[in-house]
């Protein structure tokens, strides 16, 4: 008779399919290819010649780095608990496809709350690029850590066959 661990597995095998693995993989390509064209769109913006207004006003750059602050710190903390907590409920009654639609929103979850904050991090730069608050004010440069965030963590957590696994396992020992 299979023991409930070798039924497990088997049904981590099932889930962790070529296709399915190549699917995660193309959404984080997808995530970090999309952070990087706006993060070079920034650059851009940023050093293009203008002229830069004698009074420059940085209140909304300001106000926008603080939530920005908030907004990161909040979905630093949250995205490691959702993240756990969506992979739980595909391991309340295994089935492969309850799995596999458990991690597949897991880690798309986990991931597009590291990307929401880089993006808010990148449009405050584009806004105060065009302001020309960046000039006159590189601390807002600030809102950048984000963004290199996001790029770290990206091949990092890449979904690999092996990462998957040991997320995985380390989510069934810890029900």
């Amino acid at each position: 008779m299979e023991s409930k661990t070798d039924n497990s597995s088997h049904l981590l095998a099932q889930v962790l399919s070529a296709a399915f693995l190549k699917s995660l993989q193309i959404f984080y390509f997808a995530f970090g290819v999309g952070a990087l064209l706006l993060l070079f769109f920034v650059l851009f913006q940023s050093v293009s010649a203008r002229d830069i207004p004698l009074a420059v006003d940085d209140t909304v750059a300001s106000m926008l780095s603080i939530v920005h602050l908030a907004y990161g710190l909040a979905a630093y903390v949250l995205a490691p608990l959702l993240f756990r907590r969506v992979l739980g409920r595909g391991f309340a009654a295994p089935h492969p496809d309850r799995m596999a639609v458990a991690v597949r929103n897991a880690y798309i979850l986990r991931l597009t709350l590291f990307e929401g904050v880089a993006y808010f991090g990148l449009v405050i730069l584009l806004i105060s690029a065009m302001d020309g608050v960046l000039s006159l004010f590189p601390q807002y440069w600030i809102n950048l850590l984000s963004t290199l965030v996001l790029l770290v963590f990206i091949p990092v957590t890449f979904p690999t066959r092996e990462r998957v696994l040991l997320e995985l396992e380390g989510q069934r020992t810890t029900r």
